[in-house]
């Protein structure tokens, strides 16, 4: 698995993100900063999250992807971004079936 920090306004695969949000519910506002992506090495796409300020948000993964610490992965290259840019205090944005995923992480609701 390929993972990767990638400024929003350079990202070549937004629709490919646009499409994965879309299948967790989701819709992408074109406000992201910085976009943490998964990808297979044939280059599928299989999670995201994304930078918006002090906002972690965008957060979305495959189905039969799930479970492999993908999030782990991905929650922490965006935090560690998120840290080189000086953003002390970040909150997350993120659907309810989602919250323990983060609270294991060390998030609090």
């Amino acid at each position: 698995m390929n993972i990767a920090i990638t400024n929003a306004q350079s990202i070549i695969n937004l629709d490919d993100i646009k499409e994965l949000l879309d299948t967790q519910g989701l819709r992408y506002e074109g406000d992201a900063e910085y976009f943490c992506t998964a990808h297979r090495e044939d280059n599928e796409l299989v999670g995201c999250v994304a930078l918006v300020g002090n906002i972690v948000k965008y957060f979305a993964i495959k189905e039969a992807f799930k479970g492999e610490g993908l999030s782990r992965s991905m929650v922490t290259e965006i935090l560690l971004t998120a840290h080189q840019l000086g953003r002390k205090s970040l909150s997350i944005f993120t659907t309810p079936d989602k919250v323990t995923i983060f609270e294991s992480m060390g998030f609090t609701l």
